[in-house]
């Protein structure tokens, strides 16, 4: 199944947890979520920096804040 097709198919809730919130063909198809360990990630501007850091652009700034391993788990608790 597709990952679009999680959103509004009609399996089970428990199942879409399972599955919600990850794209394996933005991964190398990797069936697994990857653990992204990595402290910071690469900003390209000051500008974009003040953006993420004041939480007006949404992206990955600092791991405490977020970073994509979470944000998998967010979009399946929220599914």
């Amino acid at each position: 199944m597709s990952y679009e097709a999680y959103r509004d198919s009609s399996l089970a809730f428990e199942t879409k947890q399972l599955h919600y919130g990850y794209n394996p063909a933005e991964h190398y198809k990797s069936k697994a979520v990857p653990i992204y360990q990595t402290t910071a990630f690469e900003l390209g501007s000051f500008e974009r920096c003040k953006r993420l850091f004041s939480f007006r652009e949404e992206g990955h700034s600092y791991v405490r804040y977020s970073n994509p391993t979470n944000e998998v788990l967010e979009k399946r608790i929220a599914a």
